[in-house]
């Protein structure tokens, strides 16, 4: 576990800014071949993959959890 919830908010979210900018980096020097490797995602099971859907699906998690968060804020906020 990170520990987020022991962290500033600011600082939660400094991180995931620096994560984000690394992880498109990543994908920005790869080219087609390399984004149409196979690789495994194991959850919720084992299941062959390409990179580029890795990258993808990180991104749509990603904004889920973001709007987590800012129902979270917005309820906080409210209060």
């Amino acid at each position: 576990m990170a520990g987020y919830n022991d962290e500033s908010p600011a600082s939660v979210a400094d991180g995931i800014e620096m994560a984000a900018g690394l992880l498109a980096r990543v994908f920005d020097r790869m080219d087609g071949s390399q984004r149409s490797r196979p690789c495994t995602y194991n959850f919720p099971e084992p299941n062959e993959v390409t990179i580029e859907w890795v990258g993808r699906h990180t991104i749509h998690e990603a904004r889920h959890h973001l709007a987590d968060m800012e129902r979270g804020l917005q309820i906080i906020a409210s209060r």
